[in-house]
């Protein structure tokens, strides 16, 4: 898997590409709560348009919902938003 973090004014752009395994997301989430950055962001944008393939499972994305929810409290975020036009994705992201 590669990902990008983009950090805007008000928030990140994080880009997903190629092969994506479940505890991949996981790092990338903990990771991101390292950075400085972190605690100004108002909003956190997870584009999936270039994955090819991925293991997660409907059961890992409930963890990674529960997980965005206490970041985003913790850090006061307005948004998390996921972008997804893969028709195997799209019913893991709903």
């Amino acid at each position: 898997m590669t990902h990008t973090f983009n950090w805007e004014t008000n928030g990140l752009y994080r880009k997903f590409s190629g092969n994506i395994r479940s505890d991949e997301i996981l790092e990338t989430s903990l990771e991101l709560q390292m950075m400085p950055e972190f605690e100004q962001a108002k909003y956190i944008i997870n584009d999936f348009l270039e994955v090819t393939s991925h293991s997660v499972l409907p059961e890992h994305t409930k963890a990674y919902a529960a997980i965005d929810k206490v970041i985003a409290n913790t850090a006061g975020i307005i948004k998390i938003a996921l972008v997804v036009d893969n028709e195997a994705l799209i019913p893991i992201a709903d």
